[in-house]
């Protein structure tokens, strides 16, 4: 049986089409009123899955943020419609929560080579494409079709060259997901010392916010006065992990991590090598 895959089928333009080439076509798409649609043109045929659901490399709850001029036309502006919430052309305060599907777990269920897989999901393609490069079912693909939205998102890396330029850091971290990559590229072609971070498993948010607690209980932090940013920061810190956003906490975390690891910052109870120690340096030849 000839398969195919529709992440991100909107309307079911595409899956159409894909029907002309495969024996059944599984399409997902998280936009409630996109679906509503694509359900509708397709309701009745036997030989299409439709799923209300997003498409990322692991599964889970995520916040799907709609386009900033969703409110004129929802189905229209569906396209537009985004899991990255720091994209330009959004409503921050207008998403809705849908479960996403971790298409390679999907795939593995399907135990039959795939014909065709498109994956159309506005910059997450990145992370999706290199968990099946990785788990080497892309050789489980005889085609596979991607957009990619790197360009159409300059916003980020405007605002990444901006904090750089008013920063003036030595060294930018870029996790490793998303459109991390290529924008680790483009900053690297600019001259700006970027490295990718790719949190290991089992070092979470919620395991890298408890590993530099005791740096906050032992008050060698500190926040500026009447600086609306670190506000902000305190309060998200605060609200972690009940609050709406926690971009400041991972950076937070980040670059507390680092100065430990680099001995920039020291606990009471740290470990002390015992100065007294006598060292033997003398030698004997035989």
């Amino acid at each position: 049986m000839k398969i195919g895959i529709d992440c991100g089928a909107n309307i079911g333009l595409v899956t159409q089409d894909l029907l002309k080439k495969c024996d059944h076509v599984y399409c997902f798409e998280p936009n409630p009123f996109a679906f509503k649609l694509l359900e509708a043109r397709f309701r009745g045929l036997k030989n299409v899955t439709c799923f209300n659901k997003a498409v990322l490399e692991k599964g889970g709850k995520v916040k799907l943020f709609f386009h900033k001029d969703s409110d004129k036309d929802e189905v229209k502006w569906s396209t537009g419609s985004t899991l990255l919430e720091f994209k330009g052309n959004i409503l921050r305060e207008k998403f809705v929560e849908v479960e996403a599907v971790d298409l390679c777990q999907f795939i593995k269920k399907l135990d039959n080579p795939i014909e065709i897989l498109k994956i159309d999901v506005e910059g997450v393609e990145y992370e999706i494409v290199n968990k099946l490069i990785d788990t080497e079912l892309i050789y489980n693909i005889k085609n596979v079709f991607v957009e990619v939205h790197a360009k159409k998102i300059p916003e980020l890396k405007e605002k990444a060259q901006e904090e750089y330029k008013y920063w003036e850091p030595e060294l930018i971290l870029v996790e490793a997901k998303a459109s991390g990559l290529p924008l680790t590229h483009e900053l690297q072609k600019a001259g700006i010392p970027v490295i990718n971070f790719t949190p290991s498993k089992g070092n979470d948010k919620h395991s890298r916010v408890n590993s530099v607690a005791p740096i906050f209980e032992s008050g060698a932090v500190y926040a500026p006065v009447d600086q609306r940013w670190a506000e902000e920061v305190i309060e998200e810190c605060a609200a972690f992990p009940f609050g709406d956003h926690d971009d400041y906490v991972d950076s937070m975390t980040q670059a507390l991590m680092r100065y430990r690891q680099g001995y920039y910052v020291e606990l009471k109870d740290d470990w002390e090598d015992d100065k007294n120690l006598a060292v033997n340096n003398r030698r004997s030849y035989y």
